[in-house]
């Protein structure tokens, strides 16, 4: 089944019309979004590269544990990395378009704080959704795993570290594995 169909078998399960043209909202390399107008007001189909293959579960988890954080999902195929949703109303950037409203931002990270306190007991399920594990325990190996692939901090190469600065990340890696340890000891969940 492609895209199209999957998305038109999606609504008419759910007696969903559509009342307009599709349009590619964007296509970035982690993502395409296309909108597709229906008799209900838009709705939204994303499809996610493999590095994210998780989001579709994670979205849906997200919806289920904090109703109105994140739109409203109404399928998923974790199999193809798809899912279709709801609006989530204006973005950010079409929010702040005309000036910076911190009352804004304040009510934004507010529910993200609420979002990730809910979360913080479904570790086990994130994992098995697919969400990359970033524990505490396991950042200063990821740390210097990242460190130990010079080739790709393209060192002494234009856009890359300067060898200083590669050299100065090197030798806070025994920062970075007691800060980790520090944050582990509070009471602060992962």
């Amino acid at each position: 089944m492609n895209k199209r169909a999957w998305v038109e078998a999606c609504l008419r399960r759910q007696r969903i019309k559509i009342s307009g043209a599709v349009e590619e909202v964007h296509k970035r390399p982690w993502s395409t979004v296309v909108r597709v107008p229906t008799d209900v007001g838009d709705v939204y189909f994303k499809e996610v590269v493999e590095a994210f293959a998780f989001e579709p579960g994670l979205t849906s988890l997200i919806h289920r544990v904090s109703p109105g954080s994140v739109p409203r999902v109404l399928a998923i195929d974790s199999e193809r990395r798809w899912m279709l949703t709801g609006s989530g109303g204006r973005t950010l950037r079409e929010a702040f378009r005309n000036g910076l409203d911190m009352r804004a931002w304040d009510e934004v990270l507010e529910r993200y704080a609420g979002v990730q306190i809910e979360l913080a007991g479904r570790l086990p399920e994130m994992i098995a959704l697919g969400v990359r594990d970033r524990r505490l325990a396991k950042m200063p190996a990821l740390y210097e795993w990242l460190l130990a692939d010079r080739k790709w901090l393209l060192i002494g190469e234009e856009n890359g570290l300067t060898a200083a600065e590669y050299d100065w990340l090197i030798a806070g890696v025994p920062e970075v594995k007691a800060m980790c340890e520090k944050l582990a000891a509070t009471a602060v969940p992962e």
